[in-house]
């Protein structure tokens, strides 16, 4: 009996280890993960296993050289797109407080300025993380 896998299996377990990277990037949490992979019929333990070793991958990847360059890439997105935001929002604000006349109606852009602030400092933080 051989322990190796078909290619069939070997695409199936891609496919699993491509979802659970997915996830844990959106942010869940790896019991929520392994709840999902019991749902479709993996033993708990093995599910527990399975997203805790791809978890320990990533988390190695982020710190080699070539992890160090993507997770900078995506931080300097971050602090761009944040600034974008928070700069596009309070544009859209200024405007429409100008054409306001006096006592009139104006937009402020909160949620397009917050989320702006916040992923730009997201960005920041993960920058000096990983930087040299």
């Amino acid at each position: 009996m051989s322990n190796e896998l078909s290619v069939d299996e070997q695409q199936i377990l891609e496919q699993v280890t491509i979802y659970i990277a997915k996830e844990l990037s959106e942010g869940k949490k790896n019991d929520d993960i392994v709840k999902e992979l019991v749902k479709q019929g993996w033993p708990k333990e093995t599910a527990s296993n399975f997203v805790a070793e791809t978890k320990s991958a990533i988390d190695d990847y982020k710190h080699t050289p070539e992890g160090r360059i993507i997770m900078l890439s995506a931080a300097k997105r971050h602090m761009l797109y944040g600034l974008m935001w928070c700069g596009g929002g309070s544009l859209i604000t200024y405007l429409t407080y100008s054409a306001a006349s006096e006592g009139g109606l104006f937009l402020v852009f909160w949620g397009a300025i917050l989320w702006g602030i916040i992923d730009f400092f997201r960005g920041l933080l993960n920058w000096y993380k990983y930087k040299d």
